[in-house]
């Protein structure tokens, strides 16, 4: 839980010329942060925004000149865009503002109307020393195109009022607009308004000539595209690379599409995802083998934390999901770009999240650092940071706030102290599983953690786990935390927070169940059939002296009842089932060693045997009617006790074993 804090905006301003360390995990007595200093911070007065349904920011972009090397915030207002000089970043400089369009398409813009001028919505990407700038629900507003070279010597004494060098009018109103500053093509999305809409998908316009931009075509073959990055793509499938690709953000879908041919544009990939609420935006690693994505109504229709999804893009034609993260706080996401190895996140309340991608490619993330530029509550809540921009090659990043304004921060990242995070397990049922972790340092403290499904909860020792606040965490394998998600959060003595990337663990195998049945093919010949699950290795014990470790054995007996028995293993545990297996085999109608008369027969039968013995009688299940011993000659056994049927008749004497069929009526 945060410290309840009403930021006032005029208290903002003392950040110039100064700056805040994070230090015991606040910066400035105010935000809540980890390895990241404020170096800089302009209310919302302070850029001229104003207020519309309790925002005065929205989207943000940077600029440098590549000139002088100065570094420009370009920040998003509801009404317009407020251009301020960050390149000493402890003393951020406000230059002007772009105000919105008056006019496009022939329409009167909306001063006046309900919305007065003003839209929650403004997208801002730059190419050729130019900014390109859209709105959304504000159907008269185009894009604005300002030429950025107005900004060099502009000191701040004196805040400009700029006009745009060119308004581009084939739309309205637009969600986002996208650049490849390689080819020096703008993808405008969401067109809702006004012009050529493009079904809400790609609406592209060659800005090469940044003063006169042109239409040149529209893809609409998946609909509504709300965001998107197109790059010349340089990923492993051989198929695409040195072309033109688009990876968009289309509500319910990741969306690939091939923008190579103007002419002919055409969807490579289609893909959902479970737990779908709205497919919002998702940028590239920067090797273009991975996609980073989110979902920015998910939290509120499932409660739990902000979740980036993790794609595998390796074969364009068939994205897989391979892995969620699942951030530290309650809120919702927004924005996120990569760069140098990590992921800059905006999550509304909870400010801006900086992830490592170092284990990207297993599917995990982890938290390197953050700063919470809303610090009043974390919630699944419209409200807070809105993006961020990392590209500064000084370092800065900017971020903007809807409510307290531009932050103006400095990545403050210690040594990793981490050496060894934990690696996945398997195990058996009801097998201690060990999870270690090894950091430099002998005055951390362990907090072991799970995601319980909507938030990270801390273990504590008991039955099943122990070690829970050191660097080893014990588990016994069971089913209530398989496959959940473990992480250790380490502590150090100034306040620093370190994460390990998160693992897990699932139970060997599927349960282990024995089973199996057979079937005499020929007279004493056994077909047994192997019908366990979960078994690795066989053993079979055929009552008679013989075994065998084949899965699904054949073999011969001689005449009698045999308990065979199955034993199954796998890695974890053994199981046995034993029958009573019936073979008859050896059948001698014809002996006169053993005679039976009368047969068939009713009552009564006689036997005479040349030599003692023992004789048995048998149904044809195998189960012993009969048993008794008899000496040489002749013997009247009693059948009264018998039901119609066939049996088997056996004598078994020192010498011989003799079997006959016996019918009795």
């Amino acid at each position: 839980m945060k410290n309840l804090l009403i930021v006032t905006l005029i208290a903002a301003s003392s950040s110039a010329y100064a700056q805040f360390p994070c230090e015991n995990g606040m910066s400035d007595g105010t935000y809540p942060c980890n390895q990241i200093t404020l170096m800089g911070h302009l209310a919302p007065e302070e850029i001229d925004a104003v207020e519309h349904h309790g925002n005065y920011l929205n989207d943000i972009w940077g600029w440098t000149d590549a000139e002088s090397g100065s570094e420009y915030a370009l920040v998003g207002l509801v009404d317009g865009v407020a251009f301020v000089d960050v390149t000493v970043p402890t003393n951020p400089v406000y230059l002007g503002k772009l105000q919105e369009s008056a006019t496009s398409n022939g329409r009167v813009s909306r001063i006046g109307d309900v919305q007065h001028g003003k839209s929650s919505w403004r997208d801002i990407k730059t190419f050729k020393n130019h900014a390109f700038i859209v709105s959304d629900v504000n159907g008269a507003h185009g894009m604005q195109v300002l030429d950025l070279t107005k900004l060099r010597g502009l000191d701040g004494s004196t805040t400009v009022k700029f006009k745009a060098d060119a308004q581009y009018e084939e739309f309205g109103s637009a969600h986002n607009i996208v650049i490849n500053e390689e080819t020096g093509f703008a993808y405008v999305v969401g067109v809702s308004d006004g012009g050529t809409k493009c079904s809400g998908g790609l609406h592209v316009i060659d800005i090469n000539d940044p003063k006169n931009p042109a239409f040149v075509a529209c893809f609409s073959t998946d609909g509504y595209t709300h965001d998107a990055q197109c790059v010349i793509y340089q990923g492993p499938d051989a198929d695409y690379q040195g072309q033109e690709i688009c990876f968009n953000s289309n509500e319910d879908t990741f969306t690939i599409v091939n923008v190579d041919d103007k002419d002919n544009m055409s969807m490579i990939s289609r893909t959902g995802y479970d737990q779908v609420s709205y497919t919002h935006q998702g940028w590239l690693s920067e090797d273009h083998r991975f996609f980073l994505s989110n979902d920015e109504l998910d939290e509120n229709a499932f409660g739990f934390n902000p979740r980036t999804l993790i794609w595998n893009i390796e074969d364009l034609d068939a994205p897989v999901l391979i892995g969620e993260y699942y951030n530290n706080a309650a809120a919702i996401d927004h924005n996120l770009y990569t760069h140098n190895g990590l992921a800059f996140e905006s999550n509304y309340f909870s400010g801006l999240r900086v992830l490592d991608l170092a284990q990207v490619a297993d599917g995990k993330l982890r938290e390197r650092a953050f700063f919470d530029t809303y610090p009043d509550a974390d919630a699944i809540e419209f409200g807070g940071t809105w993006s961020n921009y990392p590209y500064f090659e000084s370092g800065t990043i900017i971020v903007s706030d809807m409510n307290n304004g531009l932050f103006v921060l400095q990545l403050d990242l210690e040594e990793d102290i981490i050496a060894t995070h934990p690696a996945d397990m398997e195990g058996c049922e009801n097998e201690e599983l060990s999870f270690v972790v090894a950091a430099t340092g002998t005055t951390n403290s362990y907090q072991w953690q799970r995601f319980d499904g909507k938030t990270y909860v801390n273990l504590t020792n008991n039955d099943q786990v122990s070690g829970a606040q050191t660097n080893e965490l014990k588990i016994m394998a069971q089913n209530n935390y398989q496959g959940d998600i473990l992480r250790c959060k380490i502590t150090e003595t100034n306040g620093t927070i370190h994460y390990t990337f998160p693992t897990s663990y699932e139970i060997k195998g599927e349960p282990l169940e024995v089973a199996f049945s057979f079937e005499e093919t020929t007279p004493g010949s056994v077909q047994f059939t192997n019908e366990s699950t979960g078994a690795q290795s066989y053993s079979w014990d055929f009552g008679d002296g013989s075994t065998s470790d084949e899965e699904n054995p054949i073999h011969t007996f001689e005449y009698g009842v045999f308990n065979v028995t199955l034993t199954v293993t796998n890695e974890c545990e053994t199981a046995e089932l034993t029958k009573e297996t019936f073979v008859v085999t050896g059948l001698d109608d014809e002996s006169k060693y053993f005679n039976v008369f009368p047969n068939p027969s009713s009552d009564l039968v006689n036997v005479f045997s040349q030599e003692s013995g023992m004789l048995e009688i048998r149904d044809t299940s195998g189960k012993l009617t009969h048993e008794q011993t008899i000496t040489r000659g002749a013997h009247a056994i009693g059948l009264n006790h018998l039901r119609k049927g066939i049996y088997f008749i056996s004598i078994r004497t020192p010498e011989t074993f003799v079997v006959k069929k016996l019918i009795i009526q």
